[in-house]
């Protein structure tokens, strides 16, 4: 069964790319209805640590990974300190997405 990514980014051009990625990685994009594995989250938009606080109240199973621009470290420091495990760059986030999520996530083989 793939590995079942949730992704909680506004921004639509972000989220097809993470979705791309995710895609060849041998992920998925979780259905509606559906308990993802791990949450990925652009943190640039709104209040970071209260969209990770929703995000583990709403899938309390999941591993949250977030994104934000790489100098951006208040946003790194409030979603780290409301539950979410890493928090890469909006770079990283957009061009090695498949070859950190594994890592990052415990996936030996990476993807």
């Amino acid at each position: 069964m793939p590995f079942v990514c949730r992704i909680l980014d506004p921004d639509v051009l972000s989220a097809t790319r993470l979705r791309d990625q995710l895609a060849r990685a041998g992920w998925r994009t979780a259905k509606a209805d559906e308990r993802p594995d791990a949450v990925l989250i652009n943190l640039a938009r709104g209040d970071a640590a209260s969209v990770v606080r929703s995000a583990a109240e709403r899938w309390p199973a999941a591993k949250l990974v977030g994104f934000c621009g790489h100098a951006d470290l208040d946003r790194r420091t409030a979603a780290l300190a409301a539950g979410c495990g890493v928090v890469l760059t909006h770079g990283e986030a957009m061009t090695r997405l498949g070859s950190l999520f594994g890592r990052l996530l415990g996936d030996d083989d990476g993807g």
